[in-house]
Order: C-alpha cells, then structure tokens, then sequence
C-alpha cells in the first residue's frame, strides 16, 4: 500500500470517492441479491481491481480483453441481470481514466471518425423510448447502448501507443485459444460424462450433436466472439508479424477453427469465410504475404478433419440424426426469422421517424398476438441488427448507424492504402475481417451490444489512427 501510495501521489484523492462507490454497489447488489457473500465477492474484487488499475491502466485493458467471451461463468446472476468481469473492468477502467482527466485539467477526447455519428446514434436510442411501451426495458437496453459505446471511447483514449496495442492483441488472443480449448473440452466431456457447464438444450441429448458455448451464454454468441479474434490471428499471421510465434499462430487457428466449427452456427460459418476472403483480398497489397493465404486455408481444412474424427470416433450413430434432425430445425429457424422480419416491417409503418422504442419489438409483438407480456417474452428480438435498429429507433436510428458503418469502412480503408507498418497493416486487414464477417452474422441474429463487438470498433480506430501517426 505505501508503494502504491508513493507511485501515484497524485492519485491518492480518487481512491476514497472510488472505494465508497465500489461500497454502495457491493451493498446493493448483495441486497439485490440477498446474499451477503456477494457484498463480500464484490468489494474483495473492486477494491483489488482498482488498486491494480490505478497503478497503472493497462492492467484494465488486459482484464477486459481476456473475459471477452465471459458471459456465464465467472458471472454473477442479480436481479435479472449477468455482471461480467469484462464490464467491470470496462467501468473501473473508466472511472480511472476519467477522473484523471479532471485532475489534470484535461477533459479532452481524442478525436476519431466515429465519435459524433456514435454519438447522434445514441441520441436516437434515447428519442425513440418516447414510444416505448416497457419504458423499462427500453431504458435498461439504452443503458447497455450507452456502456457499449462507453468501451470505445475508454479505447479510443487509452490505447495511445502500439507497445499497449500489442499487449492487448496478444491477451485477446490468448483468450481465444484458451476459450476454444475449453469449448473442445466440452464437446468430448458431453460424451465422456465429465462435467463441461454446458447448458442442457446444447448437449447431445437436446441437438444429437452436442453444440458447443465455451464460456458464453450460446454458441451463436461464441461463434460471434470468434469473428473478432480469427481473422486478426489470421491477418498476422499471414503477415509474418512477430506478436507470437507463427506455429503458435498456426496451432491457434487451428484450435479456434475447430472451436467454431464446434458451434454449429451457420451464420458464423459464412461470417469466418467471408472475413478470409477479405484477408485474401487485402492482403495482395503486401509482397510480404505471399503464400499465407495458402497456410490458413491449410489451418481451417485441418480444423475441419480433426473435427470429422472427433465426431465419427465419438458419436458415429448420431451423425445421420444430426444431419437429418438439425436440417429440420434450421428450416424451421429459418422461416421463423422471415416471419419476425415481416412483423418487424408492419411495426415499422406506425412509427417510422424514431421507432417503436430500443429494446421494444417483444413488447410490440406481444402486444399484437396479444401474449401475456413477461420477462422473457418481451426479449424476443428480431434476429436481424439492420432491421431491428431501423424497427426500434426508426429511420433516424438506421441513417446513424448506417452513417458509423461508412465512416468504419472508409477510415479502416484509407488507413489501410496508407500505413507501411506490416504489424499495423496487419491489424487492419484483420479488423476489417472481423468487421465484414460480424456485418454478415448480424444478418442472422441480435447482440449488438456484445462487448467484443465495440471491443473491434474502438481496436480498429486505435489502429488506424497509429496509422496515421506513423504516415504522418
């Protein structure tokens, strides 16, 4: 603690307001709770974590970066909601960096291309609750936009350097690796009767395949989660950027390969093939990739028949089932999808300017199929972003984001002719794939607000401006 104190002199005034609100939320979520050994957990984690970020922010960062994929174990389930570690980084990482700003007189953000069209899109989230009708619901998913954007500008600000650039690709990917080796774990621990925290409508039992999360709430959002670090594993590695070795690089497609394969997700199959395809295309730009695409297209076809042994070694009379049986249930999601989309049309028509509320379509469609309206029932979505955002917060809403997904493109475009930096090039072919292959599974289903997500929005604007500093 002296050592602390003697090293941030300068801070020692932010730690008694901080630890008087890590207090308050330890007592009202263990109320909350109704248990006292939350208080306990909450208070032992935040005071640590704020010491531990306070002495230096990068500490944050890495946290952040690793619990990613999250979403259902090491969580804490209270009053409805899942507290994540990475969202608890995300704030005190923040409250950090922001009171610094107010110490040094500083209250400045660095600016970036997506800053005023993040912030008009939020505006359209907090315009459209006036037709809410779970005003409730509609102010708690505001509050999730307003977090996510939050990460982007804590990245945007604090990633200042490529030495924190390449600690925090480098935990990412770590993460990944370990996650999907976990996920492997699961698959072959659902037949071998070992304990895998899987979720019982993804064992064997409920799919004939079992169909793996890892440590996220479903495979679709494993499998989204994926779409972030592949692509920028693949990049560098067929950039022969030396973050990792590139057998390490190489051994960590081929375990991520197989984790997404394990998935089952077929809008994150065409999301990962279509981000290689971007790295494919990108990559031509650079003499020193010659002959990469050739190794990573080697990983994933060796991802896919270690998979096909697995599986036949496994579970050989599952397999016609699997095939047949799942055939029918993607027919039937499928079509389902088709139909919220055309109810989401007819919503649309009654309030087209601003939306019938963020987070309202369940509440919506309850209404006009007259179901009883629940917790549950009123988190139907519209398993589609584009349209969900245009039902939701109207035509105003969709122009904002449509304005945030252009300038990511044309930023991200012009940073990539530009840069001669092979890491940083890198980095950009790799985030620009992750971009196009979420942009596709996006089509398919709702998390917008997934913390990876704004996690490669705010990395991909860190590296296109270092971009910038080394052009300049």
């Amino acid at each position: 603690m002296t050592e602390f104190i003697a090293a941030k002199k300068n801070q020692v005034f932010l730690l008694p307001p901080l630890v008087l609100l890590i207090l308050l939320i330890g007592v009202t979520v263990g109320f909350l709770a109704s248990r006292a050994t939350v208080v306990v957990i909450i208070l032992v984690f935040g005071v640590a974590s704020l010491m531990l970020v306070s002495k230096n922010h990068e500490w944050g960062l890495l946290l952040m970066a690793f619990f990613l994929p999250f979403q259902r174990l090491l969580t804490l389930e209270v009053a409805g909601y899942t507290l994540q570690v990475a969202q608890a980084m995300v704030i005190i990482t923040f409250l950090i960096w922001f009171l610094n700003m107010l110490e040094r007189e500083e209250v400045k953000l660095v600016k970036t291309p997506l800053n005023v069209p993040l912030l008009i899109f939020l505006l359209a989230n907090l315009v459209s609750i006036w037709n809410a009708i779970n005003v409730t619901r509609a102010i708690a998913i505001f509050m999730w936009a307003t977090f996510s954007v939050m990460v982007y500008f804590l990245l945007v600000n604090t990633v200042r350097n490529e030495e924190i650039l390449k600690k925090v690709i480098k935990v990412l990917i770590i993460s990944g690796v370990s996650t999907s080796i976990f996920g492997i774990y699961q698959f072959i621990g659902s037949y071998l009767g070992l304990p895998t925290f899987l979720r019982d409508v993804y064992g064997p039992t409920g799919w004939y395949l079992t169909r793996i999360h890892s440590t996220a709430l479903e495979p679709l959002h494993f499998a989204s989660y994926l779409l972030v670090v592949i692509p920028v594993t693949a990049a560098l590695y067929q950039s022969r950027s030396a973050i990792f070795s590139r057998s390490l690089l190489f051994f960590g497609l081929v375990i991520m390969g197989i984790a997404m394969l394990m998935t089952i997700a077929r809008g994150g199959y065409v999301g990962l093939v279509l981000a290689v395809f971007v790295i494919f295309l990108l990559s031509k730009r650079n003499a020193q990739t010659r002959g990469g695409g050739k190794k990573i297209l080697v990983a994933l076809i060796c991802g896919a028949v270690i998979l096909a042994i697995v599986v036949a070694l496994l579970a050989p009379g599952m397999l016609r089932e699997t095939i047949v049986g799942g055939t029918a249930v993607r027919a039937g999601s499928s079509f389902t999808r088709m139909l919220l989309i055309k109810d989401a049309w007819g919503m649309l028509e009654s309030h087209p300017l601003l939306g019938i509320g963020v987070g309202n379509f369940g509440p919506y469609y309850n209404r006009f199929y007259k179901i009883p309206s629940t917790a549950v029932a009123d988190f139907r979505t519209v398993n589609n972003v584009p349209m969900e955002i245009l039902t939701e917060t109207g035509i105003f809403g969709f122009l904002a984001l449509a304005w945030v997904l252009l300038r990511y493109v044309r930023s991200m475009w012009g940073a990539i002719k530009r840069t001669p930096d092979p890491f940083i090039y890198a980095l950009l072919v790799g985030f620009m794939a992750s971009f196009f292959g979420l942009a596709f599974q996006y089509l398919t289903y709702s998390p917008f607000y997934a913390i990876w997500t704004w996690f490669m929005l705010g990395m991909s604007m860190v590296t296109a401006q270092l971009a910038k500093m080394k052009g300049d």
